[in-house]
């Protein structure tokens, strides 16, 4: 049983799983890291300008973080997640209550400033409502002669209605919508009364729709963090765009589409699955190391291209091991380096190395990789091909050992 060889694999789950652990958290702590000091620098220069201080407690890095164990470095990122949101939400609320006064204050002033004030303000607020792109051209309004504004209680309750319509805005509402809401909330109080009255409701209606778009995307973040989540521990360039397009959602700079949920459950399936053959690329090589077949340079690189790649046959010259991962199987047999076949030598090296195969599979089965033989061929029963490409691989290899070997004898 010890020619051409096809063995399945399946990974254990708890292996893989730990493995993607480890990798996560290492990751989230550098997410975390960077997230941590824009928020400290953003509380710094709150201070710097004397606004509204808020209680921001963010501790500092982890000590040693590479010595860490997994246990510290997950303790210490559900700590700082924990701190985050609360700074975060802390200074949103300031910014939004500082806004919030500052119009409130505009509008006032706007409110006391007379007939002729008022004109100029709505005639502002129009210039800016014209600045920006609209679906179709609207007729210009034209501005009325000037005339006594109503003043006293009335005016006194629309001021309150209108500064409690924009009051209602909440704190994720965008720059752009809550500019909006503020220039329509001018044009109510530049307004005549009888005008002012449907302008007010159509506020109410934009704050509305301010909110609910604000809440949509609070939605969309939130299941953003969790696809992120998800997402720990994988690599590759579909990974990449795919945390791109997430850390644009949870910005609020992209929407999250049903299409897109769907995209990125398939390119983690697919990542998963890499990481899964990666892993039996990268314990076959140590396993290979360890029964003293020395691999060639990148020869985990090969395998999961799908590509040959060669390991050296103890002290035997003559022949290699052909390695090879393709549909979820490892393929191996032994090939000859150089010369002419030699049935007897031929076998006797497909037997040595299927007794070096039995301590390899041994050796990957103790870290969580299961081979298990679909197809064999005894030895001797088909001709050892020639493989240039091993010869030039392993020649590679004596390379890279000479040096080392005249260290040792140094």
């Amino acid at each position: 049983m010890s020619g051409p060889k096809a063995s399945s694999f399946q990974v254990d789950p708890a292996v893989l799983a730990e493995q993607r652990r480890r990798v996560a958290a290492r990751d989230s702590y550098v997410t975390l890291v960077q997230r941590r000091n824009a928020l400290a620098a953003k509380h710094a220069a709150r201070r710097r300008r004397n606004l509204t201080q808020v209680n921001v407690d963010l501790g500092g890095e982890l000590a040693a973080v590479d010595d860490a164990t997994t246990e510290t470095i997950e303790t210490w990122n559900a700590q700082m997640v924990d701190k985050l949101q609360r700074a975060e939400a802390e200074i949103a609320a300031a910014e939004h209550a500082e806004r919030t006064d500052e119009v409130n204050r505009r509008l006032a002033s706007l409110a006391d400033g007379g007939t002729e004030a008022r004109l100029k303000a709505r005639a502002a607020a129009e210039r800016r409502e014209r600045s920006r792109p609209a679906p179709k051209a609207a007729e210009p309004e034209r501005t009325p002669p000037s005339r006594p504004h109503p003043s006293g209680p009335s005016s006194a309750k629309l001021l309150d209605e209108v500064t409690s319509a924009v009051a209602r805005l909440r704190p994720g509402v965008g720059d752009a919508e809550r500019e909006e809401v503020e220039t329509l909330a001018e044009r109510v109080l530049a307004e005549q009364s009888g005008r002012s009255r449907s302008l007010l409701v159509e506020l109410q209606v934009r704050v509305q729709r301010s909110n609910a778009s604000a809440r949509a995307r609070a939605d969309a973040a939130a299941q953003a963090r969790t696809l992120l989540d998800g997402l720990h521990g994988l690599s590759g360039t579909a990974i990449d765009r795919a945390r791109r397009l997430l850390d644009s959602v949870i910005a609020g700079d992209a929407a999250l589409l049903t299409a897109d949920v769907e995209r990125i459950g398939r390119i983690r399936a697919a990542a998963e699955a890499d990481a899964a053959r990666s892993y039996v690329a990268s314990e076959l090589a140590a396993a290979f190391r360890a029964a003293s077949c020395p691999v060639q340079e990148g020869f985990a690189t090969e395998v999961l291209a799908g590509r040959r790649a060669y390991t050296s046959l103890a002290d035997e010259d003559d022949h290699a091991v052909e390695v090879q991962l393709r549909d979820e199987q490892v393929l191996v047999r032994v090939v000859r380096t150089q010369g002419s076949a030699d049935a007897s030598a031929d076998t006797a090296a497909e037997r040595e190395f299927c007794r070096r195969f039995g301590t390899v599979s041994a050796d990957v089965h103790s870290r969580g990789v299961r081979l298990r033989l679909t197809r064999h061929t005894p030895p001797g029963q088909t001709p050892v091909p020639l493989a240039e490409a091993a010869a030039d691989a392993l020649e590679t290899l004596a390379q890279a050992a000479e040096p080392k070997a005249r260290r040792v004898e140094r």
